[in-house]
């Protein structure tokens, strides 16, 4: 079938409920997770669920999710689309330096093309709202902004819904 999107399967006839991947990740208290599996076991499209369950969105489209497993843990929806997510894929990924940071830059560029709506938040202070718009506007050096992160820690919201 090949990687597909979890909104691509959601409504298909092939979609199997496995959104409380969601769960298990809140639940681990580490840092870090790794996830070993041989290919083709679903770790592109366990991911993708994680990415479109806590990706800050414009429109947090809740329906997407009602009556999946992980809708029915209300101590899980303070995590709905709460937080910015730099999303890389590592199939096909550069085998050098040069090209591996070109990639990484462009996730971070398409992470800023994604939420530019930010822009116009009151969620944001005024210095990140200029970062935002410095980007959008092809205004930043590399050296400068490539190297920091390129949203501060009030990015991560307290405030839920978006539309």
């Amino acid at each position: 079938m090949g990687a597909v999107t979890f909104r691509e399967l959601r409504y298909s006839e092939y979609f199997v409920d496995k959104t409380l991947f969601v769960k298990e990740v809140f639940d681990r208290k580490s840092k870090v997770m790794l996830i070993t599996t041989p290919p083709r076991f679903g770790k592109t499209i366990n991911l993708n669920t994680l990415r479109e369950y806590v990706e800050l969105q414009e429109c947090d489209d809740h329906n997407f999710f009602e009556g999946t497993n992980i809708w029915e843990y209300d101590s899980y929806k303070s995590h709905f689309r709460k937080y910015i997510v730099i999303y890389i894929s590592f199939d096909g990924a550069p085998t050098n330096f040069k090209a591996a940071s070109s990639c990484l830059q462009s996730a971070v560029e398409r992470a800023y093309l994604d939420h530019k709506y930010l822009v116009n938040s009151e969620k944001l202070s005024d210095s990140s709202k200029l970062r935002i718009t410095r980007w959008l506007n092809c205004e930043v050096k590399e050296e400068d902004d490539i190297k920091k992160s390129y949203f501060s820690s009030e990015s991560r919201f307290e405030d839920s819904p978006w539309c």
